[in-house]
């Protein structure tokens, strides 16, 4: 896997956990947005947990 593909990201608990990935997004980025404006040197690091081992043949399949 190169660094220019990402896989995608699958919340669990269907519909429901997807709008709650979406908000958390979306607070993020609002957080994102005021920490570069105020610190322009500011670096964000995205936290996502991994259960599993994200395997190369998958990667797509989301």
């Amino acid at each position: 896997m190169s660094d220019e593909v990402a896989p995608g990201i699958k919340a669990k608990g269907g519909f429901i956990g997807e709008i709650a990935l979406d908000f958390m997004e979306l607070l993020f980025g609002c957080f994102i947005w005021c920490a570069t404006a105020l610190n322009p040197d500011y670096e964000p690091m995205y936290a996502i947990k991994v259960g599993k081992a994200v395997s190369e043949d998958k990667a797509g399949a989301a």
